[in-house]
């Protein structure tokens, strides 16, 4: 069994993901703490996206970045999603205190990453959220550069992902059909 088959048994969180805190970063240091192998690491942490902790993972060179992805939906769903949080986990942060400037807040912080990573030339893969849970055909496609580098065949993928997926753990606005198609803006 190789890496990733063995790594494709293994419950996930919501999104798929592992977290990985970065406990050695101090504000002031240019030193990566995020430590960069040729082994698979899947980092989920939004706080990377702000522009002042690019140091910290976006600094040239960026070779040891094989592919950023990035989940994204509609900046009305996401800030509208924070604001039923209000302040607490998964509420407003970083400044925003209403559904418009986090909505605003949010635009700006996608758009500046989007731009520094073109810019540092680090292929990036946006998956559409919700989409990317509960559609197993759409995310193979999506992620098909990482399926072949580990040897996972699309029906394999395709199986785990139908397995340990959790729909009951998306919060979403929007119809929540494995086959919808993106919807136009709000």
């Amino acid at each position: 069994m190789t890496q990733a088959q063995a790594a494709l048994s293994t419950k996930w969180h919501a999104g798929l993901e592992k977290i990985l805190v970065c406990k050695s970063y101090t504000y002031g240091t240019k030193r990566l703490c995020l430590g960069f192998s040729t082994r698979v690491q899947i980092i989920k942490n939004p706080v990377l996206a702000l522009t002042e902790r690019f140091p910290i993972w976006l600094t040239p060179p960026v070779a040891a970045l094989s592919n950023v992805i990035v989940p994204v939906r509609h900046s009305t769903e996401t800030s509208a999603s924070r604001a039923q949080n209000n302040f607490t986990n998964g509420g407003f942060w970083h400044g925003a205190r209403t559904a418009l400037e986090q909505q605003r807040l949010d635009e700006h912080i996608l758009s500046t990453l989007v731009v520094e990573l073109t810019r540092q030339g680090v292929p990036t893969t946006l998956l559409a959220y919700p989409r990317h849970v509960l559609d197993a055909e759409y995310c193979a496609d999506e992620l098909y550069f990482l399926r072949a580098r580990y040897g996972v065949s699309r029906s394999a993928f395709v199986a785990a992902h139908r397995a340990l997926s959790n729909a009951s753990l998306v919060h979403s606005a929007l119809p929540l059909s494995p086959t919808s198609k993106p919807l136009p803006p709000p």
